[in-house]
């Protein structure tokens, strides 16, 4: 338990000198409230599910057995994130797209940083098309290991893998997703 509260205050401690050194950089490009306000809440929100993910890999067995008890006041996760970040991560990874998931991370400070830096709209969009595309790319192709690693592809890319073994075999399979 100590081991968690130290990593946990470290992390805070991390985030608030990255937003001390950020702050006038930010303050000085975002012109209005409602930018600013959008930006740190992307901003918050990946480094929140950036934490979570990362937590999943080293507390994610115990959260597991808990994530449908989030109204229960008396467990404790051992999710860096708390309970959300417990929930996040199970729905995002072993529900979801697996390590892939990590992926979001990266969407959500480039909306972020679009908010902050206001480049082309058609770029972002590209971008994130992209990052969604290799997702469930990821996801698909590590699919293929979801029987001994479930987190790998989660259960998109176990469940697609296993549609596509199917309907074109394991060899086919293997080549759509190359």
């Amino acid at each position: 338990v100590l081991l968690n509260t130290n990593t946990v205050l470290s992390g805070l401690v991390l985030s608030l000198l990255i937003s001390a050194m950020l702050t006038p950089i930010l303050n000085s490009l975002l012109a209005t409230p409602a930018l600013k306000t959008s930006l740190y809440s992307f901003l918050m929100f990946s480094i929140i599910l950036l934490c979570s993910f990362i937590s999943y890999f080293t507390t994610g067995a115990h959260d597991q057995s808990i994530v449908n008890e989030m109204n229960n006041r008396s467990v404790e996760p051992e999710n860096w994130v708390g309970k959300l970040g417990a929930w996040l991560a199970h729905n995002f990874i072993f529900e979801g797209f697996g390590i892939a998931s990590f992926i979001f991370v990266k969407i959500f400070a480039e909306i972020a940083l679009w908010f902050g830096i206001r480049f082309n709209a058609s770029k972002l969009r590209r971008m994130i098309f992209w990052d969604l595309f290799a997702i469930l790319v990821l996801s698909i192709a590590l699919g293929h290991f979801g029987v001994n690693l479930p987190y790998l592809g989660g259960v998109v890319g176990y469940e697609m893998n296993d549609y596509f073994q199917d309907y074109i075999g394991e060899l086919g399979a293997m080549m759509v997703v190359l």
